[in-house]
């Protein structure tokens, strides 16, 4: 096990989970405690543990999970650390959801429903060539409804067929996802594209004027929460890419769960953003499997999903294409997240998900003690 020295760590000792007394200075958002203090088993825990260990679901570098409000278990894998950086993938526009909030709440913005085409003064010709493309709104961005096509969900995103592939292959990635041919009216058509993001990337560029989208988020985002180290990547054109662009380490990936869970609260309770933000991303927008909905970017588990897997908790997840996947359970207090690094991984249903759902077994079996 590669554990960090002055961090939780599991033992067999007394069987149970050993917790340090002493509170690394490099980590001063929760208090420690032992997952059974919290309503989890540890038995179940260790095991879990050990599967990760013995790659039973594949290549997973990060497991951290809070339960009411204490770190309870953060271990790694395959060669990673407590400040190891990884690609977050697609999980990149929870931080495009939480801005734009930010972005509402400060008058820049005045709501969901305001068309984007006043935001985007250097794609007028699109706009001009397609009058349709002018009722969209910074709600169709969030709902995956632009009505244009794309082949995020049925083609991989790594192989060369894909809308996903073909668009970094250009300079400008907004752009390109902008162009794409109308195929049905704004709002009507849900249809998974991840692009939206580069959209709002692009508007909350232009909307700055005296700072960069980089240092505004550092300030009004990041710094708030703690998270200090982290790289960002752009586009050719050199827009901030928040559809895929962030690399952070696991336990400020759960910063970011964190914070959404407590309805945009730290846990100081500094408030960081808007309460009625939060709920709206949560809230179930659009239908879209048998197993899962959409909110404003969030997946929310159906009542299908949560018959098949026994889930008596609603659920909601954040996932990257390799399974960096954040999880909440608001009823249970319950964040977990993981980092996984599997690719062809589906959405929803992959290795991440099965590690999430050890804990909630890990979860019953307390509550049946």
């Amino acid at each position: 096990m590669r554990y960090l020295s002055k961090v939780i760590v599991l033992s067999l000792i007394c069987s149970s989970c050993y917790v340090s007394k002493e509170l690394p200075p490099d980590q001063d958002a929760w208090d420690y405690d032992i997952p059974s203090s919290t309503g989890l088993s540890d038995l179940q825990l260790r095991n879990l543990n050990d599967l990760i260990e013995a790659n039973n679901f594949a290549q997973i570098e990060g497991l951290v999970i809070v339960k009411n409000d204490k770190l309870v278990f953060e271990n790694y894998y395959n060669g990673g650390n407590r400040h190891t950086l990884h690609e977050i993938g697609r999980s990149t526009s929870l931080v495009a959801s939480l801005l734009l909030g930010i972005f509402i709440d400060q008058g820049y913005i005045a709501d969901v429903d305001v068309p984007i085409f006043n935001f985007l003064p250097e794609y007028q010709n699109i706009f001009t060539a397609d009058p349709s493309k002018q009722e969209i709104t910074f709600r169709h961005l969030l709902t995956n409804t632009m009505g244009v096509p794309w082949n995020e969900y049925t083609e991989n995103t790594e192989q060369t067929s894909s809308d996903f592939y073909q668009m970094k292959l250009v300079s400008d990635w907004a752009g390109y996802v902008l162009s794409k041919r109308q195929e049905a009216q704004p709002g009507l058509r849900l249809v998974l594209n991840s692009g939206s993001a580069l959209i709002l990337s692009k508007i909350f560029s232009n909307i700055l004027v005296n700072e960069t989208l980089e240092e505004f988020i550092a300030e009004n985002l990041f710094s708030p929460i703690g998270i200090t180290n982290y790289e960002w990547a752009y586009d050719p054109s050199g827009t901030l890419d928040l559809m895929t662009g962030l690399k952070i380490s696991t336990l400020d990936f759960m910063r970011l769960g964190y914070l959404t869970q407590q309805e945009g609260r730290w846990s100081d309770r500094r408030r960081v953003i808007n309460r009625d933000w939060i709920l709206d991303c949560l809230t179930l927008q659009k239908p879209f499997d048998t197993g899962y909905d959409l909110g404003y970017y969030w997946w929310i588990f159906s009542d299908q999903f949560n018959a098949n897997y026994q889930q008596e908790n609603q659920g909601y997840i954040f996932s990257g294409y390799r399974g960096q996947s954040i999880y909440l359970v608001p009823d249970q207090n319950l964040i977990v997240a993981v980092m996984g690094n599997n690719p062809y991984s589906h959405i929803i249903y992959n290795h991440s998900l099965y590690v999430y759902l050890r804990v909630i077994d890990a979860l019953t079996a307390s509550q049946e003690n």
